[in-house]
């Protein structure tokens, strides 16, 4: 299990940039970033983007009043990987993002907002969430071997920046959208500590670790417990990372 000891001392929860790797880094600005506006933010049908972001010219997320977990990691996860990967880039004489306008808008959204019934690649969306993207780009390593896309079923290799899917029950439709900040312990239990679109805080939690939030919906962090069944169904965690030699 990888655990972090030292800390941002403006932002109690996220490792210092000196337990990170280059990724990593860019993945906390991000963080940081879309935390700073997401502060008005109210519980909504839709939304979670919070600002409008194009990629290529096309906006491939709208800014909406409502907060939603998707679109909150989405917007983080593009964030990270245009300041890491830089624009544009050169694929056999064509300048591209990193991922192309269609990409982006069609897969990477795709698996991101897991679209009932929508197969890429042999993978059905709604089955890998964020991790179908990553999944994706790591059977092209001619484009992204650069990346190292890794992908676990195991909660206890999670690590700061990893995408995470969860799924609560054997109905894929049943699941939420966090990104990973780090294995922790509460109240006696293994727990990932989360930074997403989320709808309940324990204010007991959030004082034991500085952090400071009085709004009770929208924009922030959170935890999961990594051992929960319900129903006699065990939570599944599908998580996916870069990991790219620094």
């Amino acid at each position: 299990m990888k655990i972090y000891t030292q800390f941002d001392p403006q932002f109690p929860l996220l490792p210092a940039d000196s337990e990170l790797t280059d990724w990593q880094i860019c993945v906390k600005n991000a963080v940081k970033e879309v935390d700073g506006r997401a502060m008005r933010y109210k519980r909504g049908p839709w939304g979670g983007s919070t600002e409008d972001i194009y990629w290529g010219g096309k906006r491939i997320l709208r800014k909406g009043e409502g907060s939603y977990c998707v679109g909150c990691t989405y917007e983080i996860f593009l964030m990270a990987l245009r300041e890491f990967a830089g624009e544009p880039i050169d694929y056999d004489g064509e300048l591209l993002e990193t991922l192309s306008v269609k990409e982006a808008w069609e897969i990477g959204r795709a698996f991101y907002f897991a679209y009932g019934g929508t197969e890429i690649d042999g993978m059905k969306t709604d089955e890998w969430g964020a991790m179908g993207l990553f999944k994706w780009m790591a059977n092209r390593p001619e484009r992204f071997g650069w990346l190292n896309p890794q992908t676990s079923f195991n909660p206890r290799e999670i690590q700061f920046g990893d995408a995470i899917s969860m799924q609560y029950s054997p109905d894929v439709s049943d699941g939420h959208s966090v990104l990973a900040v780090g294995l922790d312990s509460y109240g006696g239990n293994d727990v990932v500590n989360v930074y997403g679109s989320t709808t309940y805080y324990d204010k007991k939690w959030m004082k034991t670790k500085g952090v400071e939030n009085k709004y009770s919906t929208g924009n922030g962090f959170d935890y999961y417990r990594l051992d929960v069944t319900k129903r006699g169904y065990q939570r599944k965690f599908f998580v996916s990372r870069f990991a790219p030699d620094n």
